[in-house]
């Protein structure tokens, strides 16, 4: 469940959710909270907290100095309590930027790290699912298909069966009530990502959160 703030995740422990993905910035895809923002949702929801590390809007090609942003950021947020961080870099050509994602997955551990949405960039996104697990991601985040989950649910089928226990896949990007029963039997994924907001300028209900979890439950 993505949350913004401590109000956000409140609302996503009372829906049902089981696990947070804390962001500053949503409208853009996500970006680096603050280490006050976590604890604030720390305070807020007895959940687990993933929080996002991305320290610009735009695209996942690292630029100069920004690696050493993001390792900054990775231990600040892990001494104030994180239960894992998501990360994604990829190289100009198109693939798993390996030196980047190994070096913060050794940084942060033992917290677990996830790939975010930067993997529906990659060309070739069954090699790019095997220089994860090497590089020691414990999760990906993807949609299947730049346009959302519900075009990608072949794709993300077999990427579930390629991943097996080796990584985790779990499936985000246009999950709705409507059709989140349906995606988690199509993909057969064990988790799914959703931010139950069609207007990020509003607040998280629980309502909404409610909904979506109560469809996946049916499954």
């Amino acid at each position: 469940m993505c949350a913004e703030s401590a109000a956000d995740a409140r609302a996503a422990a009372e829906g049902g959710a089981d696990r947070i993905e804390l962001c500053a910035e949503l409208r853009v895809g996500g970006l680096t909270p603050t280490v006050e923002t976590l604890r604030e949702a720390r305070a807020s929801a007895a959940l687990p907290i993933v929080v996002m590390l991305r320290s610009r809007a735009g695209d996942f090609v690292l630029r100069e100095g920004e690696l050493e942003v993001v390792l900054a950021q990775a231990e600040l947020l892990r001494a104030a309590g994180a239960d894992g961080l998501v990360f994604g870099a990829v190289t100009s050509t198109g693939q798993v930027d390996r030196e980047a994602v190994q070096r913060v997955a050794e940084a942060i551990t033992p917290l677990p790290l996830v790939f975010h949405r930067a993997f529906d960039a990659l060309m070739d996104q069954d090699a790019a699912l095997e220089d994860l697990i090497r590089c020691g991601c414990a999760r990906v985040l993807t949609s299947g298909d730049p346009r959302g989950v519900e075009r990608g649910m072949d794709r993300l089928r077999a990427l579930v069966a390629l991943a097996g226990e080796r990584i985790e896949v779990m499936p985000g990007g246009g999950v709705r009530a409507g059709n989140a029963a349906e995606l988690a039997r199509a993909s057969g994924a064990h988790a799914i990502h959703f931010s139950a907001k069609s207007d990020y300028s509003s607040p998280l209900r629980s309502e909404d959160v409610r909904a979506v979890v109560s469809a996946l439950r049916s499954v």
